[in-house]
């Protein structure tokens, strides 16, 4: 396996099972090692380390870790993990996944239990062993054996690992390596989903289209008062005047007031005295008293020696006559209630208590639901006015009861299954970039009143990358002229700019002996040929 492809993913000790699982998924690259820090406690679990293997070997991944935690070494060790001291091994040193290992079973019968404690020691292969006599314990000659022994063995490892890491030093600073950089075109997808909503469902179903709903009512009453607009003259002021009382005995008469007087020709006007007045015991005897029309209007204005009638018993003692026309009554004009006027007001309350249970009415919706509104009724519980028609009135009121219901449909199951839509109709080696992913729903299509069923379309547009493998890129290039290799690239995989082409180490690409045609190619060996892809970068490609 390349060493160039492997990822370092750094753990921290906030990240639970399933971030480490899905850091693994997310991970370019064919080997990806965890560095884990002390007193992680997620990764102690030989049977965790064992599904993290078993996700790595799902996903065509290898997976080793980077640690100085004892238990972590041991759980991985029966798991079959790899485990390192430094990133720098677990980069450059090959490593494979070992087998799993199990805890040896307790024997349970004797004669198993003898052989477990007493093994017996196997015969040798050729012939018999040759008997050789071994330094007894703690003499010098022991020593001395064990101490040269370790002291070669050391020595010789020395040695071995030094031609190794000279060879392979030599190896990386002379072949030719390369590195390339790819940035992938972000693809824009849509998906359009028809979608109904029932009262009576109560889970969605992808199959049929068909996402929950329930009913939702409000009542609400108030009183909405409107001016009125008829109006119509009526009587405003009393016409006033003087009369003249003669009298008709040889006794004095005592006029008092409020003695109503009245005329007699046409329609009789009433009028009466506005103060006391006393008449001389003399027959003729006159005097002049002050009067008003008992009820205002024009009609009090009467002419000059019109009014000459005396009511009640002064009519025998007393006469009575006006010498100057009566003047001052007149006409105002004052608003009434018409049948417009509460017409108006109907629409007026209406208009009012429609909007406060609007209002109450978005306040009962849950989180992430919504109301269309062609499923929202109104109806007029009551409805009571203050004033009749033809009423003498400033302003009508109207006292209404309102009841408003709708059908609240469930906007979280239908972001759902747009957006499960949209993850099924992905490409295979599609990832949608985090962010990205836009979700509308409505308008509604269709209402059905007959059976309180709402139809409505949601949409998803999202934009997603395309995973690039690694080795299908070293491979399709390997050994290619780097122009041929930029050509590959851009054709086979769907770029946002041109690939990044570079060519090392730099002092043996300057050496003119190197023919040039061996500067400007590809590495033969694949793993010489380092592959970046910047996702980042080609969502920042305009």
């Amino acid at each position: 396996m390349n060493p160039l492809s492997t990822t370092i993913v750094h753990l921290t000790l906030t990240d639970t099972w399933p971030a480490i699982l899905e850091k693994l998924e997310q991970a370019p690259g064919r080997r990806v090692v965890f560095v884990v820090p002390r007193r992680n406690v997620v990764l102690r679990s030989a049977a965790r380390l064992r599904a993290l293997r078993k996700a790595a070997v799902d996903a065509g991944k290898r997976v080793a870790l980077v640690t100085h935690d004892a238990e972590v070494v041991n759980a991985a060790r029966l798991a079959g993990v790899p485990t390192f001291g430094s990133t720098w091994r677990a980069r450059w040193l090959p490593w494979w996944h070992g087998g799993t290992q199990r805890l040896p079973r307790r024997p349970t019968e004797p004669a198993l239990a003898y052989q477990a404690a007493h093994p017996v020691a196997p015969l040798p292969k050729w012939g018999f062993a040759r008997h050789r006599r071994l330094p007894s314990a703690g003499s010098a000659l022991a020593f001395t054996s064990a101490w040269v022994f370790w002291f070669q063995a050391f020595l010789v490892t020395v040695i071995v690992g030094g031609f190794i890491a000279l060879a392979g030093g030599l190896i990386l600073l002379i072949a030719p390596w390369a590195s390339i950089t790819l940035k992938p075109a972000p693809e824009t997808i849509q998906v359009t989903l028809n979608l109904s909503a029932h009262p009576g469902v109560e889970k969605a179903d992808v199959g049929l289209g068909v996402v929950p709903a329930r009913y939702v009512e409000v009542l609400v009453e108030e009183t909405v008062y409107v001016p009125t607009t008829g109006s119509r003259l009526e009587p405003d002021a009393k016409a006033t005047g003087t009369v003249v009382f003669t009298n008709l005995v040889d006794q004095e008469v005592r006029i008092p007031k409020g003695t109503r007087v009245r005329t007699s020709t046409g329609t009789a006007v009433v009028f009466v005295t506005t103060e006391d007045a006393t008449l001389p015991p003399q027959r003729g005897a006159r005097v002049e008293v002050p009067i008003e029309a008992e009820r205002p209007g024009p009609q009090g204005n009467v002419r000059a020696f019109t009014i000459s009638q005396v009511g009640g018993a002064l009519a025998l003692q007393v006469s009575v006559t006006n010498p100057e026309p009566t003047s001052g009554g007149g006409l105002k004009r004052v608003a009434v209630v018409t049948a417009q006027d509460k017409e108006a007001a109907h629409a007026e309350a209406l208009r009012v208590l429609t909007e406060k249970a609007t209002q109450e009415l978005a306040k009962r919706q849950r989180p992430g639901e919504f109301i269309p509104r062609e499923t929202v009724q109104t109806f007029v519980m009551a409805e009571t006015y203050d004033r009749f028609a033809g009423e003498k009135a400033e302003r009508l009121g109207v006292r209404m009861r309102l009841l408003m219901r709708g059908i609240a449909v469930d906007g979280n199951s239908a972001r759902e299954l747009v957006l499960r839509r949209l993850r099924n109709e992905l490409p295979p080696a599609g990832r949608l970039v985090r962010d990205s992913t836009e979700v509308s729903i409505g308008p509604v299509t269709a209402y059905d009143p007959t059976n309180q069923t709402v139809y409505f379309a949601a949409r998803a547009k999202g934009t997603y990358l395309l995973d690039i493998n690694e080795s299908e890129v070293r491979s399709a290039v390997a050994g290619k002229p780097i122009e041929e290799a930029a050509v590959i690239l851009q054709t086979r995989w769907h770029l946002a700019a041109p690939p990044e082409i570079y060519l090392g180490p730099d002092w043996l690409m300057r050496q003119t002996w190197i023919p040039h045609q061996w500067r400007e190619r590809m590495p033969v060996q694949p793993g010489r040929i380092l592959v970046t892809v910047d996702l980042e970068g080609a969502l920042r490609e305009p």
